[in-house]
C-alpha cells in the first residue's frame, strides 16, 4: 500500500480511493495515509512548476496543514502505544517516515508551536529506534543542526554529502 501510495501522490482520484474506507483499512492506517497526504502540499507548494502552484493556490496554509499532522501522530501513537513488538503496525510506522522527515523541516511552524515539536519529537525517538541502520539517527541529526543554525532553507541530501554519506527519500 505505501508504494501504491507514493506512486499515486500527485493523483488526486487515486489518494481519494486509498483514503476511502475497506476491509484492510483500519485507524492506524487512515492517519498515516492522511499524513503522507497532508504532507505533500507544503511540498508541492514549493515547486517552481507555475502548474503546481495553481493547483496549490487554495490548499491550506502551512500551519494548518501542520496541525493536521501533529493530530494526526498524536492519535497514532495513542492508538498504537509505540509498542515495538508489534509488528502489525510496520506499516504504519515506516510510512511515517517521510511526513515526519518532511513535518521537522518546518522549522518556524515548530518554533511557534514548542507542543508539537514535542509529538514530532517523541513520533521521531520511536522510529529511530525501529531503525537497525541508524539512517534516521543521521537525517534527524541533519535536520536538528540545521534547525540549530537558523536557516530557512535546508538540502538534506547537500547536507547529507557534507558527512560523506547519501541520504534517500520519497
Amino acid at each position: 500500500m505505501y508504494v501504491q501510495l507514493m506512486a499515486n501522490l500527485y493523483n488526486s482520484d487515486a489518494k481519494m480511493h486509498l483514503l476511502e474506507p475497506g476491509p484492510s483499512r483500519d485507524l492506524p492506517t487512515l492517519h498515516m495515509l492522511e499524513s503522507m497526504c497532508v504532507m505533500d502540499l507544503p511540498l508541492r507548494k514549493r515547486l517552481q512548476d507555475g502548474q503546481a502552484q495553481e493547483e496549490t493556490q487554495f490548499a491550506p496554509n502551512t500551519g494548518v496543514i501542520m496541525f493536521r499532522l501533529i493530530s494526526a501522530m498524536d492519535a497514532i501513537k495513542k492508538h498504537i502505544r509505540f509498542d515495538l513488538d508489534r509488528e502489525k503496525y510496520s506499516l504504519i510506522q515506516n510510512g511515517m517516515v517521510f511526513p515526519v522527515t518532511a513535518a521537522s523541516l518546518e522549522f518556524r511552524e515548530l518554533g511557534a508551536h514548542p507542543e508539537w515539536k514535542t509529538t514530532l519529537g517523541s513520533f521521531r525517538e520511536h522510529l529511530s529506534k525501529r531503525d537497525p541502520f541508524n539512517f534516521l539517527k543521521v537525517i534527524f541529526e541533519l535536520l536538528d543542526e540545521a534547525q540549530a543554525s537558523g536557516t530557512e532553507v535546508f538540502d538534506i541530501n547537500e547536507g547529507a554529502r557534507g558527512r560523506g554519506i547519501e541520504v534517500v527519500l520519497f
